[in-house]
Protein backbone atom coordinates (compact mmCIF):
# COMPACT_ATOMS: atom_id res chain seq x y z
CA UNK A 1 0.00 0.00 0.00
CA UNK A 2 1.39 3.43 -0.92
CA UNK A 3 0.30 6.56 0.95
CA UNK A 4 1.24 10.12 0.01
CA UNK A 5 0.55 13.23 2.04
CA UNK A 6 1.52 16.87 1.56
CA UNK A 7 2.79 19.33 4.16
CA UNK A 8 4.16 22.88 3.83
CA UNK A 9 6.92 24.78 5.55
CA UNK A 10 6.20 28.31 6.72
CA UNK A 11 8.34 29.50 3.82
CA UNK A 12 5.94 27.88 1.40
CA UNK A 13 8.29 25.13 0.25
CA UNK A 14 6.25 22.06 -0.50
CA UNK A 15 7.53 18.65 0.45
CA UNK A 16 5.78 15.47 -0.63
CA UNK A 17 6.45 12.34 1.30
CA UNK A 18 5.68 8.98 -0.30
CA UNK A 19 5.64 6.28 2.31
CA UNK A 20 5.48 2.63 1.42
CA UNK A 21 3.55 0.80 4.07
CA UNK A 22 3.63 -2.94 4.15
CA UNK A 23 4.43 -4.36 7.56
CA UNK A 24 4.22 -7.92 6.43
CA UNK A 25 6.44 -7.50 3.42
CA UNK A 26 8.98 -5.45 5.35
CA UNK A 27 9.74 -8.46 7.49
CA UNK A 28 10.56 -10.37 4.34
CA UNK A 29 12.13 -7.68 2.18
CA UNK A 30 13.82 -5.31 4.65
CA UNK A 31 13.45 -1.62 3.81
CA UNK A 32 15.66 1.08 5.25
CA UNK A 33 14.52 4.72 5.10
CA UNK A 34 17.21 7.38 5.51
CA UNK A 35 16.57 10.85 6.90
CA UNK A 36 19.00 13.79 7.03
CA UNK A 37 19.27 17.34 8.43
CA UNK A 38 16.11 18.42 10.24
CA UNK A 39 14.05 21.46 9.29
CA UNK A 40 13.22 23.63 12.26
CA UNK A 41 9.84 25.18 12.97
CA UNK A 42 7.91 23.07 10.51
CA UNK A 43 4.20 23.69 10.69
CA UNK A 44 1.37 21.25 10.51
CA UNK A 45 -0.93 23.93 9.13
CA UNK A 46 -0.47 26.30 6.21
CA UNK A 47 -2.72 27.76 3.58
CA UNK A 48 -3.70 25.17 1.02
CA UNK A 49 -2.06 22.28 2.87
CA UNK A 50 -3.71 19.39 4.62
CA UNK A 51 -3.49 19.48 8.40
CA UNK A 52 -1.05 16.84 9.63
CA UNK A 53 -0.80 16.85 13.44
CA UNK A 54 2.58 16.33 15.09
CA UNK A 55 3.16 15.70 18.78
CA UNK A 56 5.71 17.90 20.48
CA UNK A 57 8.68 15.70 21.44
CA UNK A 58 10.73 16.17 24.55
CA UNK A 59 14.03 14.74 23.29
CA UNK A 60 16.67 17.49 23.34
CA UNK A 61 17.74 16.61 19.83
CA UNK A 62 14.66 18.49 18.66
CA UNK A 63 15.16 21.46 21.00
CA UNK A 64 11.54 21.16 22.12
CA UNK A 65 10.23 22.54 18.83
CA UNK A 66 7.33 20.99 17.09
CA UNK A 67 8.26 17.74 15.43
CA UNK A 68 10.47 18.68 12.53
CA UNK A 69 10.07 17.50 9.05
CA UNK A 70 13.20 16.43 7.30
CA UNK A 71 14.82 18.15 4.37
CA UNK A 72 15.57 14.88 2.69
CA UNK A 73 13.44 11.77 2.47
CA UNK A 74 14.63 8.73 0.58
CA UNK A 75 12.02 5.95 0.39
CA UNK A 76 14.31 3.80 -1.72
CA UNK A 77 15.28 0.53 -0.03
CA UNK A 78 18.84 0.40 1.15
CA UNK A 79 20.72 -1.07 -1.80
CA UNK A 80 21.15 -4.76 -1.18
CA UNK A 81 23.18 -6.63 -3.77
CA UNK A 82 21.74 -9.70 -5.35
CA UNK A 83 23.56 -12.92 -4.44
CA UNK A 84 26.85 -13.31 -6.28
CA UNK A 85 25.53 -16.54 -7.77
CA UNK A 86 22.21 -15.04 -8.89
CA UNK A 87 22.88 -15.69 -12.60
CA UNK A 88 23.75 -18.92 -14.35
CA UNK A 89 27.06 -17.53 -15.64
CA UNK A 90 28.03 -16.59 -12.07
CA UNK A 91 27.30 -20.01 -10.57
CA UNK A 92 29.18 -20.49 -7.31
CA UNK A 93 31.81 -23.22 -7.38
CA UNK A 94 31.31 -26.06 -4.89
CA UNK A 95 33.56 -29.09 -4.67
CA UNK A 96 34.19 -32.28 -2.79
CA UNK A 97 32.09 -35.36 -2.20
CA UNK A 98 30.49 -33.86 0.89
CA UNK A 99 29.67 -30.28 1.79
CA UNK A 100 27.13 -27.65 2.74
CA UNK A 101 26.63 -24.01 1.83
CA UNK A 102 24.07 -21.33 2.71
CA UNK A 103 22.87 -18.37 0.65
CA UNK A 104 20.37 -15.57 1.27
CA UNK A 105 18.15 -15.51 -1.82
CA UNK A 106 15.90 -12.64 -0.65
CA UNK A 107 17.01 -10.43 -3.56
CA UNK A 108 17.72 -13.14 -6.09
CA UNK A 109 16.12 -12.80 -9.51
CA UNK A 110 15.04 -14.87 -12.51
CA UNK A 111 16.82 -14.72 -15.85
CA UNK A 112 15.06 -14.51 -19.18
CA UNK A 113 14.70 -18.01 -20.56
CA UNK A 114 15.32 -19.70 -17.22
CA UNK A 115 13.66 -23.08 -16.76
CA UNK A 116 10.93 -23.72 -14.19
CA UNK A 117 12.84 -25.96 -11.80
CA UNK A 118 10.87 -29.07 -10.77
CA UNK A 119 7.97 -27.61 -12.79
CA UNK A 120 7.68 -24.74 -10.30
CA UNK A 121 7.71 -21.12 -11.45
CA UNK A 122 11.19 -19.75 -10.83
CA UNK A 123 11.27 -16.65 -8.66
CA UNK A 124 14.40 -16.31 -6.50
CA UNK A 125 16.89 -18.74 -8.02
CA UNK A 126 20.61 -19.06 -7.33
CA UNK A 127 23.11 -21.29 -9.14
CA UNK A 128 25.97 -23.62 -8.19
CA UNK A 129 28.57 -25.40 -10.32
CA UNK A 130 29.88 -28.82 -9.21
CA UNK A 131 32.41 -31.05 -10.99
CA UNK A 132 33.01 -34.37 -9.20
CA UNK A 133 36.37 -36.10 -9.45
CA UNK A 134 34.88 -39.58 -9.05
CA UNK A 135 31.77 -41.31 -10.36
CA UNK A 136 28.93 -42.62 -8.18
CA UNK A 137 25.60 -41.83 -6.60
CA UNK A 138 25.27 -38.41 -4.97
CA UNK A 139 22.45 -36.73 -3.06
CA UNK A 140 21.72 -33.00 -2.82
CA UNK A 141 19.15 -31.68 -0.33
CA UNK A 142 17.94 -28.41 1.19
CA UNK A 143 17.47 -29.57 4.78
CA UNK A 144 17.90 -26.65 7.18
CA UNK A 145 16.62 -23.94 4.82
CA UNK A 146 14.63 -21.24 6.62
CA UNK A 147 12.39 -18.54 5.16
CA UNK A 148 12.40 -14.92 6.28
CA UNK A 149 9.22 -15.71 8.25
CA UNK A 150 11.21 -18.05 10.49
CA UNK A 151 9.68 -21.31 9.26
CA UNK A 152 10.99 -23.98 6.91
CA UNK A 153 11.57 -22.62 3.45
CA UNK A 154 9.57 -24.35 0.74
CA UNK A 155 12.39 -25.12 -1.68
CA UNK A 156 12.90 -26.61 -5.14
CA UNK A 157 16.04 -28.13 -6.68
CA UNK A 158 17.12 -28.71 -10.25
CA UNK A 159 20.34 -30.36 -11.52
CA UNK A 160 21.43 -29.84 -15.11
CA UNK A 161 24.23 -30.33 -17.62
CA UNK A 162 24.98 -27.97 -20.47
CA UNK A 163 27.11 -24.96 -21.27
CA UNK A 164 24.53 -22.15 -21.31
CA UNK A 165 21.19 -21.21 -19.78
CA UNK A 166 19.38 -21.94 -23.02
CA UNK A 167 20.99 -25.31 -23.60
CA UNK A 168 20.48 -27.13 -20.31
CA UNK A 169 19.48 -30.77 -19.94
CA UNK A 170 17.78 -31.78 -16.72
CA UNK A 171 19.47 -34.55 -14.74
CA UNK A 172 17.21 -34.53 -11.68
CA UNK A 173 14.73 -32.20 -9.96
CA UNK A 174 12.51 -32.19 -6.90
CA UNK A 175 9.98 -29.91 -5.25
CA UNK A 176 9.15 -31.73 -1.98
CA UNK A 177 9.99 -34.98 -0.32
CA UNK A 178 6.84 -36.87 0.76
CA UNK A 179 7.16 -35.85 4.39
CA UNK A 180 8.01 -32.17 4.22
CA UNK A 181 8.72 -29.09 2.08
CA UNK A 182 12.47 -29.48 1.69
CA UNK A 183 13.89 -30.92 -1.53
CA UNK A 184 16.11 -33.94 -2.27
CA UNK A 185 17.61 -35.12 -5.56
CA UNK A 186 19.83 -38.15 -6.15
CA UNK A 187 21.57 -39.19 -9.35
CA UNK A 188 24.54 -41.16 -10.66
CA UNK A 189 27.26 -38.55 -11.18
CA UNK A 190 30.00 -39.00 -13.79
CA UNK A 191 33.55 -37.96 -12.95
CA UNK A 192 34.72 -34.64 -14.45
CA UNK A 193 31.24 -33.76 -15.75
CA UNK A 194 30.11 -30.24 -14.89
CA UNK A 195 26.72 -30.13 -13.15
CA UNK A 196 24.74 -26.94 -12.54
CA UNK A 197 22.44 -26.90 -9.50
CA UNK A 198 19.58 -24.39 -9.33
CA UNK A 199 18.19 -23.65 -5.86
CA UNK A 200 14.93 -21.74 -5.52
CA UNK A 201 11.70 -21.47 -3.53
CA UNK A 202 8.38 -22.96 -4.62
CA UNK A 203 6.96 -19.93 -6.49
CA UNK A 204 6.72 -16.16 -6.36
CA UNK A 205 4.44 -16.41 -3.31
CA UNK A 206 6.83 -18.58 -1.32
CA UNK A 207 9.09 -16.70 1.02
CA UNK A 208 12.83 -16.58 0.36
CA UNK A 209 15.45 -16.58 3.09
CA UNK A 210 18.55 -18.52 4.13
CA UNK A 211 18.60 -21.49 1.77
CA UNK A 212 20.90 -24.42 2.53
CA UNK A 213 22.39 -26.78 -0.04
CA UNK A 214 23.88 -30.02 1.29
CA UNK A 215 25.54 -32.77 -0.73
CA UNK A 216 26.96 -36.18 0.08
CA UNK A 217 27.68 -39.45 -1.67
CA UNK A 218 25.09 -42.22 -1.78
CA UNK A 219 21.31 -42.35 -1.83
CA UNK A 220 19.02 -40.63 0.71
CA UNK A 221 17.83 -42.53 3.74
CA UNK A 222 14.60 -44.39 3.01
CA UNK A 223 11.39 -42.83 4.26
CA UNK A 224 10.33 -44.53 7.51
CA UNK A 225 7.45 -46.94 7.11
CA UNK A 226 4.37 -45.48 8.79
CA UNK A 227 2.78 -47.46 11.58
CA UNK A 228 -0.41 -49.21 10.54
CA UNK A 229 -2.55 -47.58 13.22
CA UNK A 230 -2.69 -44.98 15.97
CA UNK A 231 -1.24 -42.21 13.84
CA UNK A 232 -2.21 -38.56 14.13
CA UNK A 233 -3.50 -36.59 11.14
CA UNK A 234 -3.27 -32.81 11.28
CA UNK A 235 -3.17 -29.60 9.30
CA UNK A 236 0.14 -27.78 9.06
CA UNK A 237 1.13 -24.51 7.42
CA UNK A 238 4.19 -25.25 5.26
CA UNK A 239 5.37 -22.71 2.72
CA UNK A 240 2.33 -20.73 1.59
CA UNK A 241 -0.58 -23.12 2.27
CA UNK A 242 -2.07 -25.33 4.96
CA UNK A 243 -1.64 -29.01 4.12
CA UNK A 244 -2.67 -32.33 5.68
CA UNK A 245 0.02 -34.53 7.24
CA UNK A 246 0.17 -37.73 9.24
CA UNK A 247 2.72 -38.48 11.93
CA UNK A 248 3.48 -41.30 14.35
CA UNK A 249 3.00 -40.85 18.09
CA UNK A 250 6.77 -40.67 18.51
CA UNK A 251 7.05 -37.85 15.96
CA UNK A 252 8.43 -40.10 13.23
CA UNK A 253 7.28 -40.82 9.69
CA UNK A 254 5.73 -37.40 9.12
CA UNK A 255 4.12 -37.57 5.68
CA UNK A 256 2.36 -34.91 3.61
CA UNK A 257 -0.87 -36.20 2.06
CA UNK A 258 -2.31 -33.23 0.14
CA UNK A 259 -1.14 -31.02 -2.69
CA UNK A 260 0.38 -27.79 -1.39
CA UNK A 261 -1.13 -25.69 -4.19
CA UNK A 262 -4.31 -25.10 -2.16
CA UNK A 263 -5.21 -25.00 1.53
CA UNK A 264 -6.37 -28.29 3.04
CA UNK A 265 -7.06 -28.79 6.75
CA UNK A 266 -9.42 -30.04 9.51
CA UNK A 267 -8.81 -33.76 8.82
CA UNK A 268 -10.90 -36.46 10.53
CA UNK A 269 -10.20 -40.21 10.54
CA UNK A 270 -12.89 -42.69 9.53
CA UNK A 271 -13.91 -45.08 12.35
CA UNK A 272 -11.82 -47.94 10.91
CA UNK A 273 -8.78 -45.70 10.33
CA UNK A 274 -8.57 -46.40 6.59
CA UNK A 275 -9.83 -43.05 5.27
CA UNK A 276 -9.59 -39.35 6.09
CA UNK A 277 -12.22 -36.66 5.50
CA UNK A 278 -10.85 -33.13 5.22
CA UNK A 279 -11.64 -29.63 3.99
CA UNK A 280 -9.94 -28.18 0.93
CA UNK A 281 -10.19 -24.97 -1.09
CA UNK A 282 -8.82 -26.50 -4.30
CA UNK A 283 -12.07 -25.89 -6.19
CA UNK A 284 -12.61 -22.29 -5.12
CA UNK A 285 -14.39 -22.63 -1.79
CA UNK A 286 -14.40 -24.78 1.31
CA UNK A 287 -15.50 -28.28 0.29
CA UNK A 288 -15.22 -31.72 1.91
CA UNK A 289 -12.98 -34.38 0.39
CA UNK A 290 -12.17 -37.97 1.32
CA UNK A 291 -8.88 -39.80 0.76
CA UNK A 292 -7.25 -43.07 1.73
CA UNK A 293 -4.98 -43.09 4.79
CA UNK A 294 -1.89 -42.78 2.56
CA UNK A 295 -3.26 -39.75 0.70
CA UNK A 296 -4.34 -41.61 -2.43
CA UNK A 297 -7.77 -41.53 -4.11
CA UNK A 298 -8.68 -37.98 -3.10
CA UNK A 299 -12.36 -37.51 -3.94
CA UNK A 300 -14.60 -34.46 -3.65
CA UNK A 301 -17.72 -35.19 -1.59
CA UNK A 302 -19.61 -31.87 -1.53
CA UNK A 303 -20.58 -29.32 -4.16
CA UNK A 304 -21.92 -26.31 -2.31
CA UNK A 305 -21.31 -22.70 -1.35
CA UNK A 306 -18.99 -23.98 1.36
CA UNK A 307 -18.98 -27.13 3.49
CA UNK A 308 -17.22 -28.03 6.74
CA UNK A 309 -17.29 -30.08 10.01
CA UNK A 310 -17.49 -33.60 8.51
CA UNK A 311 -18.57 -36.40 10.88
CA UNK A 312 -18.31 -40.09 9.97
CA UNK A 313 -21.10 -42.55 10.66
CA UNK A 314 -19.88 -45.43 12.88
CA UNK A 315 -19.78 -47.83 9.93
CA UNK A 316 -17.84 -45.34 7.78
CA UNK A 317 -20.46 -45.47 5.04
CA UNK A 318 -21.86 -41.94 5.46
CA UNK A 319 -20.83 -38.42 6.33
CA UNK A 320 -22.81 -35.74 8.14
CA UNK A 321 -21.62 -32.19 7.53
CA UNK A 322 -22.55 -28.50 7.45
CA UNK A 323 -23.09 -26.71 4.12
CA UNK A 324 -24.01 -23.16 3.16
CA UNK A 325 -26.89 -22.47 0.80
CA UNK A 326 -26.93 -19.70 -1.81
CA UNK A 327 -27.78 -17.13 0.88
CA UNK A 328 -25.05 -18.47 3.20
CA UNK A 329 -27.41 -19.98 5.70
CA UNK A 330 -25.98 -23.22 7.09
CA UNK A 331 -27.78 -26.56 7.03
CA UNK A 332 -26.89 -30.08 8.16
CA UNK A 333 -26.66 -32.68 5.40
CA UNK A 334 -25.98 -36.41 5.21
CA UNK A 335 -24.55 -38.24 2.21
CA UNK A 336 -22.77 -41.44 1.37
CA UNK A 337 -19.01 -41.17 1.83
CA UNK A 338 -18.60 -40.65 -1.93
CA UNK A 339 -21.06 -37.72 -1.95
CA UNK A 340 -24.06 -39.56 -3.38
CA UNK A 341 -27.51 -39.90 -1.76
CA UNK A 342 -27.48 -36.35 -0.37
CA UNK A 343 -30.17 -35.47 2.21
CA UNK A 344 -30.87 -32.18 4.00
CA UNK A 345 -31.46 -33.30 7.58
CA UNK A 346 -31.98 -30.00 9.37
CA UNK A 347 -34.48 -28.35 6.98
CA UNK A 348 -33.82 -25.11 8.86
CA UNK A 349 -35.72 -22.24 7.21
CA UNK A 350 -35.51 -19.73 10.08
CA UNK A 351 -31.97 -20.03 11.47
CA UNK A 352 -28.68 -21.86 11.03
CA UNK A 353 -27.83 -25.48 11.79
CA UNK A 354 -24.28 -26.75 12.24
CA UNK A 355 -21.84 -29.06 14.07
CA UNK A 356 -23.41 -32.45 13.28
CA UNK A 357 -22.17 -35.69 14.86
CA UNK A 358 -23.40 -39.26 14.59
CA UNK A 359 -24.52 -41.20 17.64
CA UNK A 360 -22.25 -44.18 18.41
CA UNK A 361 -24.99 -46.62 17.34
CA UNK A 362 -25.42 -44.80 13.99
CA UNK A 363 -29.15 -44.16 14.37
CA UNK A 364 -29.17 -40.42 15.14
CA UNK A 365 -27.40 -37.20 14.23
CA UNK A 366 -26.93 -34.48 16.85
CA UNK A 367 -26.44 -30.85 15.84
CA UNK A 368 -26.81 -27.23 16.98
CA UNK A 369 -29.51 -24.97 15.54
CA UNK A 370 -30.68 -21.40 16.06
CA UNK A 371 -34.10 -22.05 14.48
CA UNK A 372 -35.80 -20.96 17.70
CA UNK A 373 -33.56 -18.02 18.50
CA UNK A 374 -30.65 -18.96 20.72
CA UNK A 375 -28.52 -21.96 19.71
CA UNK A 376 -29.93 -25.20 21.11
CA UNK A 377 -28.94 -28.85 20.77
CA UNK A 378 -31.14 -31.16 18.68
CA UNK A 379 -31.11 -34.80 17.63
CA UNK A 380 -32.74 -36.30 14.57
CA UNK A 381 -32.95 -39.80 13.13
CA UNK A 382 -30.53 -40.54 10.33
CA UNK A 383 -33.35 -40.51 7.80
CA UNK A 384 -34.44 -36.98 8.79
CA UNK A 385 -37.40 -37.92 11.01
CA UNK A 386 -38.11 -37.37 14.72
CA UNK A 387 -36.44 -33.99 15.26
CA UNK A 388 -36.09 -33.43 19.03
CA UNK A 389 -34.75 -30.45 20.94
CA UNK A 390 -32.65 -31.45 23.96
CA UNK A 391 -31.75 -28.09 25.52
CA UNK A 392 -33.44 -24.74 26.10
CA UNK A 393 -30.49 -22.54 27.04
CA UNK A 394 -27.71 -21.17 24.77
CA UNK A 395 -25.78 -24.37 24.16
CA UNK A 396 -23.04 -25.37 21.75
CA UNK A 397 -20.34 -27.92 20.84
CA UNK A 398 -22.13 -31.17 21.83
CA UNK A 399 -20.14 -34.43 21.95
CA UNK A 400 -21.51 -37.96 22.42
CA UNK A 401 -20.04 -40.16 25.13
CA UNK A 402 -18.36 -43.29 23.72
CA UNK A 403 -21.34 -45.49 24.63
CA UNK A 404 -23.90 -42.94 23.43
CA UNK A 405 -25.72 -42.67 26.77
CA UNK A 406 -24.55 -39.12 27.61
CA UNK A 407 -23.70 -35.84 25.87
CA UNK A 408 -21.15 -33.24 26.92
CA UNK A 409 -21.64 -29.66 25.68
CA UNK A 410 -20.85 -25.98 26.28
CA UNK A 411 -23.48 -23.78 27.94
CA UNK A 412 -23.22 -20.04 27.53
CA UNK A 413 -24.35 -17.91 30.45
CA UNK A 414 -24.65 -14.25 31.31
CA UNK A 415 -20.97 -14.33 32.17
CA UNK A 416 -18.68 -17.00 30.77
CA UNK A 417 -19.40 -20.55 29.68
CA UNK A 418 -19.42 -23.94 31.41
CA UNK A 419 -19.04 -27.60 30.43
CA UNK A 420 -22.25 -29.55 31.03
CA UNK A 421 -23.25 -33.19 30.60
CA UNK A 422 -26.73 -34.62 30.15
CA UNK A 423 -28.36 -37.94 29.37
CA UNK A 424 -28.87 -38.69 25.69
CA UNK A 425 -32.55 -37.68 25.99
CA UNK A 426 -31.66 -34.25 27.42
CA UNK A 427 -32.41 -35.05 31.07
CA UNK A 428 -30.14 -34.68 34.12
CA UNK A 429 -28.17 -31.65 32.89
CA UNK A 430 -25.16 -31.21 35.20
CA UNK A 431 -22.42 -28.57 35.39
CA UNK A 432 -19.02 -30.29 35.15
CA UNK A 433 -16.57 -27.36 35.06
CA UNK A 434 -18.22 -25.39 37.88
CA UNK A 435 -16.13 -22.23 37.53
CA UNK A 436 -18.95 -19.82 38.33
CA UNK A 437 -19.48 -16.24 37.12
CA UNK A 438 -16.42 -14.34 38.25
CA UNK A 439 -16.89 -10.73 37.16
CA UNK A 440 -15.66 -8.66 35.41
CA UNK A 441 -13.59 -11.35 33.65
CA UNK A 442 -15.43 -14.65 33.91
CA UNK A 443 -13.75 -17.88 32.78
CA UNK A 444 -14.82 -19.55 29.56
CA UNK A 445 -14.80 -23.33 29.20
CA UNK A 446 -14.75 -24.93 25.74
CA UNK A 447 -14.02 -28.05 23.68
CA UNK A 448 -15.20 -30.99 25.82
CA UNK A 449 -13.65 -34.33 24.83
CA UNK A 450 -14.57 -37.71 26.37
CA UNK A 451 -12.00 -40.24 27.50
CA UNK A 452 -12.36 -43.55 25.59
CA UNK A 453 -13.88 -45.28 28.63
CA UNK A 454 -16.39 -42.46 29.16
CA UNK A 455 -15.37 -41.75 32.75
CA UNK A 456 -13.61 -38.39 32.24
CA UNK A 457 -13.90 -35.21 30.19
CA UNK A 458 -10.98 -33.06 29.09
CA UNK A 459 -11.70 -29.45 28.14
CA UNK A 460 -10.00 -26.08 27.65
CA UNK A 461 -10.51 -22.95 29.77
CA UNK A 462 -9.79 -19.32 29.05
CA UNK A 463 -9.22 -17.29 32.20
CA UNK A 464 -6.87 -14.45 33.19
CA UNK A 465 -5.58 -14.12 29.61
CA UNK A 466 -4.45 -17.76 29.49
CA UNK A 467 -5.79 -20.91 27.81
CA UNK A 468 -5.32 -24.06 29.89
CA UNK A 469 -6.28 -27.75 29.69
CA UNK A 470 -8.42 -29.30 32.43
CA UNK A 471 -9.91 -32.71 33.15
CA UNK A 472 -12.68 -33.88 35.46
CA UNK A 473 -14.75 -36.97 36.09
CA UNK A 474 -17.96 -37.09 34.05
CA UNK A 475 -19.96 -36.04 37.13
CA UNK A 476 -17.71 -33.00 37.75
CA UNK A 477 -15.71 -34.51 40.61
CA UNK A 478 -11.92 -34.62 40.81
CA UNK A 479 -11.20 -31.57 38.61
CA UNK A 480 -7.55 -31.02 37.69
CA UNK A 481 -5.62 -28.45 35.69
CA UNK A 482 -3.07 -30.13 33.42
CA UNK A 483 -1.26 -27.21 31.76
CA UNK A 484 -0.01 -23.80 32.87
CA UNK A 485 2.13 -20.86 31.72
CA UNK A 486 1.55 -21.36 27.98
CA UNK A 487 -1.68 -21.10 26.00
CA UNK A 488 -2.97 -24.65 25.49
CA UNK A 489 -6.29 -25.74 23.99
CA UNK A 490 -8.20 -28.30 21.87
CA UNK A 491 -7.54 -31.42 24.00
CA UNK A 492 -7.98 -34.83 22.36
CA UNK A 493 -7.72 -38.18 24.16
CA UNK A 494 -5.62 -40.91 22.58
CA UNK A 495 -7.65 -43.99 21.56
CA UNK A 496 -6.17 -46.03 24.42
CA UNK A 497 -6.85 -43.30 26.99
CA UNK A 498 -3.26 -43.01 28.21
CA UNK A 499 -2.44 -39.64 26.59
CA UNK A 500 -4.01 -36.32 25.71
CA UNK A 501 -2.95 -34.37 22.64
CA UNK A 502 -3.44 -30.61 22.49
CA UNK A 503 -2.45 -27.46 20.62
CA UNK A 504 -0.12 -24.98 22.27
CA UNK A 505 1.93 -21.87 21.50
CA UNK A 506 5.23 -22.20 23.36
CA UNK A 507 7.53 -20.58 20.82
CA UNK A 508 6.88 -18.73 17.57
CA UNK A 509 4.67 -21.44 16.10
CA UNK A 510 1.64 -23.43 17.20
CA UNK A 511 2.50 -27.09 17.81
CA UNK A 512 0.79 -30.33 18.75
CA UNK A 513 1.93 -31.62 22.13
CA UNK A 514 1.26 -34.94 23.82
CA UNK A 515 1.08 -35.52 27.57
CA UNK A 516 0.14 -38.35 29.89
CA UNK A 517 -3.45 -38.35 31.08
CA UNK A 518 -2.36 -36.77 34.38
CA UNK A 519 -0.57 -33.87 32.63
CA UNK A 520 2.97 -35.19 33.02
CA UNK A 521 5.56 -35.80 30.30
CA UNK A 522 4.52 -33.01 27.95
CA UNK A 523 6.32 -33.53 24.62
CA UNK A 524 6.31 -31.53 21.38
CA UNK A 525 5.16 -33.79 18.55
CA UNK A 526 5.47 -31.33 15.64
CA UNK A 527 8.61 -29.27 16.27
CA UNK A 528 9.06 -28.35 12.59
CA UNK A 529 9.01 -24.53 12.66
CA UNK A 530 5.50 -24.44 11.20
CA UNK A 531 1.99 -23.51 12.30
CA UNK A 532 0.16 -26.73 13.13
CA UNK A 533 -3.62 -26.88 13.43
CA UNK A 534 -6.52 -29.18 14.23
CA UNK A 535 -5.71 -32.87 14.51
CA UNK A 536 -7.37 -36.27 14.84
CA UNK A 537 -6.17 -39.57 16.34
CA UNK A 538 -6.39 -42.66 14.20
CA UNK A 539 -8.61 -45.29 15.86
CA UNK A 540 -6.90 -48.39 17.16
CA UNK A 541 -6.89 -51.45 14.96
CA UNK A 542 -9.76 -53.80 15.64
CA UNK A 543 -8.70 -57.01 17.41
CA UNK A 544 -8.13 -60.00 15.17
CA UNK A 545 -11.08 -62.45 15.13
Amino acid sequence: MSTSFRVKRLTGLTLTLAILLNCFASSIYPVSITFSSAMNHASSRDEGAAAVPFAQPTHNRWNNNYASLLSSFDPTPTPTPTPTNDNFTDAAEIDGDTGSTTVDNTYATVETGELDHADCAAGFSVWYRWQPTTSGNVTFDTIGSMSNLGNQADTVLGVYTGGSLGALTEVASNDDVPSDVYSVVSFNATANTVYYIALDVYDELAYPGALVLNWQPGLPSPTPTPDANNKIVFGSYHGVTMQVFTINEDGGAQTRLTDKTFDSHKPVWSPDGTKIAFISFRDGQSEIYVMDADGSNQTRVTESYGSFTPSWSPDGAKLAFTSYDSEYNSEVFVSDADGTDLTNLSQDTTGNSFLPSWSPDGTKVMFVSSREGDPHIYVIDGDGTNLTRLTTASDDAPVWSPDGTMIAFVRWGYAGSEIYVMDADGSNQTNVSNTGSVLPYPPYNFEPNWSPDGTKIAYSRYSDDLWTIHVADADGSNPAQLTATYNSYEPRWSPDGTQIGFLTCRAVDQDIYLMDADGSNQVNLTSTSSYNGSFSWQPLAAPAP
